[in-house]
């Protein structure tokens, strides 16, 4: 909200833009692994992925209402759709396991650097990618879970993953996965 002593206009009492947007994010990964048996019982992991491609759609709405001082008011409304592409360098993911009996215990790491990240694709044909430059940091996804089998017919599996994502998102905190199955 903005009031007549923050608007550039004075005749504009109140102004409120509501954005609603909707992003759909898809990617291929091609990723090549090894899993090597240390000991009976113990495994241990490692994959390395290709450099990947993030196709990303948002379809957006933007509503706007300005209320001015002699009581007129003024409604807009916009839709659209933007779709950009982000390049991303690899991901190093390793993990570990180790069964015994009815048990099996396995933990995991992926990293994926996306220092260099950059646009391929800029969201408008008339704008340079490099206008949409930002910093991301490394994303980072550590998994922990065990699982026993009660019988034959019966696993019980459990888990939790921690994430942090690449870049800054005020709507919304580092993933916590919890997993029951």
């Amino acid at each position: 909200e903005l009031d007549a002593t923050t608007s550039r206009d004075p005749e504009l009492d109140f102004a409120r833009f509501d954005d609603l947007v909707v992003r759909t994010v898809s990617a291929t990964r091609l990723r090549f692994g090894i899993e090597v048996a240390v000991v009976p019982g113990l495994n241990v992991g490692a994959t390395v992925a290709a450099p990947y491609e993030y196709d990303i759609v948002e379809d957006w709405l933007q509503r706007t209402r300005f209320d001015f001082d002699d009581g007129s008011d003024l409604r807009e409304s916009d839709a659209g759709s933007t779709g950009y592409g982000l390049s991303v360098r690899g991901a190093c993911p390793g993990g570990v396991t180790f069964h015994s009996g009815v048990w099996r215990v396995s933990a995991s790491v992926a990293y994926s650097d996306w220092s260099n990240a950059s646009y391929s694709r800029a969201p408008a044909d008339d704008v340079n990618p490099e206008q949409f430059a930002r910093s991301y940091d490394a994303a980072t996804d550590t998994r922990v879970g065990a699982e026993w089998a009660a019988h034959d017919a019966l696993t019980l599996r459990g888990g939790i993953g921690v994430g942090r994502r690449a870049y800054a998102d005020e709507d919304a905190a580092d993933p916590i996965t919890i997993t029951l199955g």
